[in-house]
């Protein structure tokens, strides 16, 4: 009897294997198509425009032709400056003198009177400040009344300015529409008084 049990165990085993063979029958697998990435299409950038030239407006002058003006250039500084060193020059030879504009704020200590609009000047004075040695030019507005701010000057004209030291002359002129205030030695004043009355000699 156990003989038959084992056997019937045994046939069931094999029906079993053998169904199981049938059902697990391999499917052939679909082999993967493997695509190389395509590389990425560069896209060629527009090319950017160049912005067609304008066209001058008409009575408009060019950039390029615009004829620049330095910074701080005034042509009657300029004149100035020219003027004042022809009147020093060959006076004091061995001194060193700046010739340059005089700034509004400096009115008072060059040229003992305030500022006022339309006024230009210019002063050579040493570079060291203990020479007791300056000379300005200045020249004003066509309506302003030339003597008197010459006779401003002359009253307030102060020959110790530099404190040690002291002026041997003084000195204030006028022609036209300048004034000339020197304050020197005697023969420096005389030397440039002179040549201020052969520059604007009528």
């Amino acid at each position: 009897m156990k003989k038959l049990i084992a056997l019937l165990l045994i046939c069931t085993m094999a029906v079993g294997f053998a169904a199981c063979a049938k059902t697990t029958e391999q499917t052939p697998v679909e082999e993967e198509i493997v695509t190389e990435p395509e590389a990425p299409v560069e896209e060629e950038a527009p090319e950017e425009e160049t912005p067609a030239e304008e066209a001058p407006v008409e009575g408009e002058t060019p950039a390029e032709e615009e004829e620049s003006v330095e910074d701080g250039e005034d042509p009657i500084v300029t004149d100035l400056l020219e003027k004042i060193s022809t009147l020093v020059d060959g006076v004091n030879d061995e001194m060193m003198v700046e010739n340059m504009e005089i700034p509004a704020d400096q009115y008072p200590y060059y040229l003992f009177i305030e500022y006022a609009d339309g006024y230009h000047a210019v002063t050579s004075a040493p570079m060291i400040g203990s020479i007791a040695h300056s000379v300005c030019l200045l020249q004003l507005p066509e309506d302003a009344d030339v003597e008197a701010v010459a006779q401003e000057i002359e009253n307030n004209m102060d020959p110790r300015k530099w404190i040690c030291v002291e002026a041997e002359a003084t000195a204030v002129k006028t022609s036209g529409q300048y004034v000339l205030m020197v304050m020197s030695t005697q023969d420096a004043v005389d030397a440039i008084v002179a040549n201020f009355d052969a520059m604007f000699a009528a």
